[in-house]
């Protein structure tokens, strides 16, 4: 019975520490939308840009599509840093209890001498080792003494506290994940405002220009999308 509760809670720690990425909207049923419109608009003959409507179109997307890459790198950075604060002290608490309440037992080495990113798997080996310690000894022994049982308890602090660290380096690496995708689609659609800015009056009234027209709007709102999905996922991080 005991065995059975020790899985169910391992089992429910593992699903408290995972991290899921964000969920982006997809850009190609943003840009069917407005292409359905964009068709509908030519077939009816209407015109829907003309002169310097474009010229303006292009500038002002240009300069709010620099404006929102701040917003967006803004964000990450500092969910970055709070992040890696986070860790810091997790890093330095947890090197701290094993030099003083554990006496560096369960380890191979000082804990001053790891690195930030042998901490984890430094961690699962003396969990892994000192379990199986545990279970030579109880074999040998029988019931377990209270050594054994204290050895336990240590073993199953390790583990929860190395699911905290491994959780919150896994959160900092998704934030700077899921940063990519906004970032690169307001690039692309700040290149395209800004490359068919000298070409306005050619493509103006034309079809090409509709199609520019339409894909730069279908980037505009997936980038507008995508940087609020991003920020709304940082804030909920803890």
């Amino acid at each position: 019975m005991g065995k059975k509760e020790t899985n169910n809670k391992n089992q429910n720690s593992n699903i408290a520490y995972k991290i899921t990425k964000p969920k982006y909207l997809s850009f190609w049923s943003i840009l069917f939308v407005l292409s359905v419109v964009g068709l509908f608009i030519m077939l009816r003959k209407f015109v829907c840009f003309h002169g310097d409507m474009l010229f303006w179109f292009f500038a002002s997307t240009s300069q709010s599509m620099a404006a929102l890459f701040a917003v967006g790198g803004v964000f990450a950075v500092f969910g970055f840093q709070a992040q890696e604060a986070k860790l810091r002290n997790l890093y330095d608490v947890y090197k701290e209890w094993i030099m003083e309440d554990l006496r560096y037992m369960f380890f191979h080495e000082r804990p001053d001498v790891w690195k930030d990113n042998q901490i984890v798997s430094i961690g699962k080996k003396a969990v892994k080792e000192g379990r199986e310690r545990i279970a030579e000894a109880k074999s040998k022994k029988g019931d377990a003494d209270s050594q054994l049982i204290t050895d336990e308890k240590n073993i199953s602090s390790i583990k929860e506290r190395i699911n905290d660290i491994e959780n919150n380096e896994k959160k900092r690496d998704v934030v700077l994940k899921s940063v990519k995708l906004p970032m690169l689609v307001i690039l692309i659609t700040f290149m395209i405002s800004i490359g068919s800015l000298p070409f306005t009056s050619y493509i103006s009234e034309s079809f090409l220009g509709l199609i520019i027209l339409i894909l730069t709007m279908a980037l505009i709102t997936y980038s507008i999308w995508c940087v609020f999905t991003f920020i709304r996922f940082s804030l909920s991080l803890k």
